[in-house]
């Protein structure tokens, strides 16, 4: 019963840090997605069409899924999640690069499939 309320604690505290360091992000995104904005104006194929910022990537590394940041080569966080757990349609979209918008979608994904 002890391992388990320890277990408990470690795994809120887990989060917390998590969350942290999401807000972090959050407010360096905030800074830098004027840069991003003045970058996508600019393409003329995609004229005339919203483009959506994505703050986030999961990919695969060493066979667990990592959370990257946007440009699909910074780590923002490695996962314990395996890419072998996931269903075949997710593990492909991971293989390619599984872009994702914000915070939300993240701590979705990650609640939906991590052990």
């Amino acid at each position: 019963m002890k391992k388990n309320y320890g277990i408990s604690i470690l795994l809120c505290t887990a989060i917390l840090c998590a969350l942290y360091a999401g807000s972090y992000q959050s407010m360096y995104a905030e800074d830098s997605q004027t840069e991003h904005t003045e970058e996508l104006s600019i393409a003329p194929a995609e004229a005339g069409r919203e483009k959506k910022l994505y703050q986030y990537c999961l990919k695969e590394k060493d066979g667990c899924v990592y959370v990257y940041f946007a440009d699909g080569k910074t780590i923002y966080e490695p996962t314990s999640i395996s890419l072998a757990e996931l269903p075949k349609n997710i593990r492909k979209k991971i293989k390619k690069g599984l872009y994702l918008l914000d915070d939300r979608e993240l701590y979705s994904f990650l609640e939906n499939y991590s052990s």
